[in-house]
């Protein structure tokens, strides 16, 4: 395997630097407290806003680079564009046009926050620096939980936005169980529900364990397993059948994909699954019953089990959840070309975030999710395209692109659960090609067909 030496640090800028801070900030919604603050001076640091505030920069700076240019040849971008372009127009045909214009300025920022991945993520280096600090930052937040040093009351501002979110994670939070017959509390995070924590977790796993597979610093190596092992128990306190599965997916074909040795592959696996079960068994054997409770869920999900005790729960087949998704498809054929827009009281508003493909047709129509889907396949094919040409290469920067398809597949799979979107891992891929284009450009093979 070609050494980690060959993705040499390198001083970064400052609006570098500044932008991959925003990342790390916006993927823990860290400006949560801004957003449901009432006050105006604090509401320019919402979300959207730093958003916008570091796009413009990334923008002045390549225009005084004279690569302006460049956004052009980023794959995907004129759908990206024709995706803004049919979602206005949606807004201005919707009942809800105030709704609608705030939930396309919140889609307006993600394109923003994809852009600003692709053009402050220029090397190969720095995806693992960013991969890095996120597990660290990960590790830290779930010590700092378990600890009760910070509190969401606490942290978010006295207004009704803040209040009904709070209620909201703590009504996610507190799941009762029929098979233990107790209530168990569900790992989540501050602002994070416990769903949405685990796909967050999920996504920090499947870095971590790239870092598994290609460390070759024997003490890094043992703490990379230990972050594994602590992020993995994380995950399956959220109770989160969509979380657990989108990262069992996407871990698969990691494993199955990356370029590692295969017996050492294993021996890795067995080594993880080994320390997994000591800590379950012998440090926290308590956590044993969610291990349990998180089986029975996965049981009653796909009705293997318990059909009576499957209607009350909240599971993949319970029967509203088919109501709303009848519900969503019967609103689509009556709007199918554009849509009715966001936040419609009695139309496709109603069938809530487990739908997100549905919502998404609902909201945005054919031609939208057409679009949508088809920004998708585009960064896909570019990948493979990519990675097929690396693969006989460099084995660690294949690796890398391997990690980063495990990482968008984990958003493709979650989007059957919550919402979900391309914008952090399809960035990154994105990123990722566009520096191995340049890397190599001029090779037989890439650059023709690209």
């Amino acid at each position: 395997m070609k050494s980690q030496k060959s993705l040499r640090y390198q001083n970064n800028g400052f609006i570098v630097n500044m932008s991959l801070f925003i990342i790390i900030i916006i993927t823990f919604k860290l400006t949560r407290p801004f957003d449901f603050s009432n006050l105006t001076l604090l509401r320019i640091f919402t979300e959207n806003k730093i958003i916008s505030y570091i796009f413009i920069l990334m923008i002045i700076r390549e225009i005084f680079k004279g690569r302006i240019k460049e956004i052009f040849k980023i794959p995907g971008i004129v759908l990206l564009f024709l995706l803004q372009i049919s979602m206005l127009i949606t807004v201005l045909d919707a009942d809800n046009i105030v709704g609608s214009f705030n939930f396309y300025l919140y889609s307006l920022g993600g394109m923003f926050f994809y852009l600003i991945i692709i053009f402050s993520v220029d090397k190969l280096e720095n995806i693992k620096i960013l991969a890095n600090w996120l597990i660290i930052m990960g590790i830290f937040f779930i010590f700092i939980e378990k600890l009760g040093i910070l509190r969401l009351p606490s942290l978010l501002p006295l207004s009704s936005s803040s209040q009904e979110a709070q209620e909201q994670i703590f009504s996610q939070t507190h799941y009762q169980s029929t098979a233990l017959m107790s209530t168990l509390t569900r790992n989540s995070f501050l602002w994070f529900d416990a769903n949405n924590f685990a796909y967050l977790l999920g996504s920090l796993l499947v870095f971590n364990l790239f870092f598994v597979f290609n460390e070759e610093n024997k003490s890094l190596f043992y703490l990379r397993l230990i972050s594994f092992c602590i992020l993995f128990i994380s995950l399956i306190t959220t109770l989160s059948r969509g979380g657990n599965l989108a990262f069992i997916i996407s871990a698969l074909l990691l494993v199955i994909f990356s370029k590692t040795e295969k017996n050492q592959k294993i021996k890795l696996i067995l080594i993880i699954f080994q320390l997994l079960f000591f800590i379950f068994l012998m440090v926290l054997p308590f956590q044993m019953t969610y291990l349990t409770e998180l089986i029975d869920r996965f049981f009653l999900s796909i009705g293997l089990f318990g059909f009576g005790r499957a209607s009350l729960l909240v599971t993949g087949l319970e029967l509203g959840r088919l109501d709303s998704a009848a519900i969503a498809i019967n609103d689509f054929l009556q709007k199918p070309f554009f849509g009715w827009g966001a936040y419609q009281i009695g139309k496709i508003g109603n069938t809530g975030n487990h739908l997100f493909y549905l919502n998404f047709l609902g909201y945005w129509g054919f031609i939208g999710f057409s679009l949508f889907v088809l920004i998708y396949i585009k960064i896909i094919k570019t990948m493979i395209i990519c990675l097929n040409f690396i693969k006989s290469i460099d084995i660690y920067d294949y690796n890398l692109g391997i990690t980063l398809v495990s990482l968008f597949t984990l958003d493709i799979v979650r989007g059957f659960f919550a919402a979900s979107g391309f914008y952090f891992s399809g960035g990154l891929i994105v990123a990722y090609v566009s520096i191995i284009y340049k890397k190599y450009k001029g090779k037989v093979g890439l650059e023709s067909r690209l």
